[in-house]
């Protein structure tokens, strides 16, 4: 938990941001700007399409820690977007899917079973509480009798909105626009055809000008049109102030974004800004299931802890020889044995700890990470000493996928949490696994220190010049390369949305010199620290 927060014990567990870093006047100081606005606020619209449905099958099937990291990076993305272009961020949720049972397993139309998005999750609906009501969907059912009588349903969203709330200083409290002639299929659609930017008519007869993308068209509208341009030295300085101020910059703090000019040093104070408007901030639902999910992991919840992520582990030999772990490495790859993600952990730690540092490790292998642990030598109490002197206290999350298969000569995955999907069609079970999941972002983003293989961002599209967009290149560091996806299968995507939660701004009169930026303990066992773009 936090610290240093005073305040009610529910918002520990509701954004993947320590409460006490989160600027919660960001929503007055727009509503503020709204009260001056003269009607034209949804004018302008980005009109985030769902990637989180049967648009895109990569998703169905998929592993709950990669499926949750693709969907809050392309939300992260579109916030960036949507605030640099000054425009509304409205959500189009995507229509439910048609169960043969309420607990199901597969859609009716056969093939595939269904994502999390597409479960009616009746067990969740019935636990529902007031805190809830505002963010489901109400609908009403009429009988087929004479009488007509009618009866008031709820159900989870379809969209991000089933996962987090999407808040107002990003909507503006503007509803999908042009609902009397564009429904979900149509604006679906427009995708497919390559069409993205529309005009239409909203229903209180001004003309809305939108920009309908999903996370495949914000990459590469960010990519070709953008990302250039967000850099502070090629704005004028209003347009870098306003821009700041859209992400809930106070006023000298936009001044001091518009003074900053190296493009790291960019996307690290654009990081720092989302982060402190506690964008993600859970759905009722998930923090409640999400709180009882880490407390049951029994890691200390007044301690500090250090977090770790281990991502393509394939054990290793015991001879911890720093040349031996090179020859390993690339043996298989880009596998890292996991003493370098404790060596990495441990420079700089003085030793002598008197109580075990409890250690939470999140993998793709547990069984294996578990065998490795044991080589340790043993210390009192449960605990293992690493190093001769670091008492160690480990935590494996249990939200690891199927096992696989343990040889030397298996191909390396080429998603973040290893490809070994749960291939259960039960909507109870992918509820599980998506709660887990959140439950292990959480844990990782809000560690006192955080390590992981890399932080390496992904690769422009620019860098490869293939014509078919089902096209895949194989990359030295990225692993395979898929043009035309709505995501890229990198293996650092996990890593670094974690690291978007731990950026601060530098606003701590005592740290003055540490620059705009802060960033909570955290290391890379190789490869860059500073990632780019968040939402990337």
């Amino acid at each position: 938990v936090d610290p240093a927060w005073r305040g009610y014990e529910s918002a520990q567990f509701e954004t993947f941001v320590r409460p006490s870093e989160i600027d919660f006047g960001i929503q007055r100081r727009r509503r503020r700007e709204e009260m001056e606005d003269d009607g034209g606020r949804c004018d302008d619209i980005l009109l985030f399409l769902p990637t989180t449905g049967r648009r895109d099958g990569r998703r169905d099937g998929g592993d709950a820690l990669s499926l949750l990291a693709e969907e809050l990076n392309d939300y992260l993305l579109a916030a960036l977007v949507a605030t640099y272009t000054d425009r509304a961020m409205v959500l189009l949720e995507p229509p439910p899917a048609t169960f043969t049972t309420s607990s199901s397993s597969k859609a009716e139309g056969g093939g595939i079973g269904p994502s999390w998005f597409d479960c009616p999750l009746d067990d969740v609906i019935a636990k529902h509480s007031k805190k809830d009501t505002p963010h489901l969907i109400k609908e009403e059912v009429v009988s087929d009798d004479d009488n007509n009588n009618s009866t008031i349903t709820y159900r989870l969203p379809t969209g991000i909105s089933r996962l987090v709330r999407h808040p107002q200083w990003l909507s503006r409290n503007c509803p999908v626009p042009c609902q009397s002639t564009y429904n979900f299929n149509k604006w679906n659609a427009l995708g497919d055809k390559g069409v993205r930017r529309v005009t239409c008519q909203n229903d209180d007869n001004r003309k809305a000008d939108v920009f309908a993308m999903n996370g495949a068209d914000l990459r590469e509208h960010f990519e070709n049109e953008l990302r250039d341009q967000m850099m502070s030295s090629r704005m004028t300085e209003e347009e870098a102030r306003a821009f700041a101020l859209r992400l809930g910059a106070r006023a000298h703090e936009a001044e001091t974004f518009g003074s900053v000019d190296s493009e790291d040093d960019v996307w690290e104070y654009v990081s720092a800004l989302l982060a402190r408007t506690g964008i993600g901030r859970l759905a009722p639902w998930m923090e409640r299931e999400a709180k009882a999910r880490i407390k049951s992991t029994g890691l200390p919840m007044n301690w500090p802890y250090v977090g770790i992520r281990v991502r393509d582990y394939d054990d290793m030999d015991e001879d911890e020889d720093e040349l031996n772990i090179k020859l390993q490495q690339k043996k298989s790859g880009t596998a890292i044995p996991f003493i370098k993600y404790l060596r990495t952990w441990a420079r700089g730690n003085r030793c002598g700890n008197v109580e075990a540092h409890p250690v939470y490790v999140v993998t793709d292998n547990p069984e294996a990470i578990m065998e490795e642990i044991d080589r340790l030598p043993k210390g009192p109490g449960g605990s293992y000493v690493m190093g001769g002197c670091h008492k160690l206290r480990f935590t494996l999350s249990d939200n690891a996928p199927e096992p696989k298969p343990r040889t030397k000569k298996r191909p390396l995955p080429s998603s973040d949490n290893g490809g070994g999907a749960r291939k259960s069609n039960s909507c109870a079970d992918l509820h599980r696994s998506m709660v887990g999941a959140v439950a292990d972002l959480m844990i990782l983003a809000k560690s006192d220190t955080f390590v992981a293989a890399s932080f390496d961002p992904p690769p422009s599209p620019a860098a490869f010049p293939i014509s078919s967009s089902s096209a895949k290149v194989d990359h030295p560091i990225y692993g395979d390369y898929v043009m035309g996806g709505s995501n890229i299968d990198n293996r650092n995507a996990m890593a670094r949305l974690v690291r978007v939660f731990r950026t601060s701004v530098n606003d701590r009169p005592g740290r003055r010199d540490d620059g705009p930026v802060l960033v909570r303990d955290t290391r890379a066992t190789e490869g860059r620290i500073r990632p780019g773009p968040p939402g990337l």
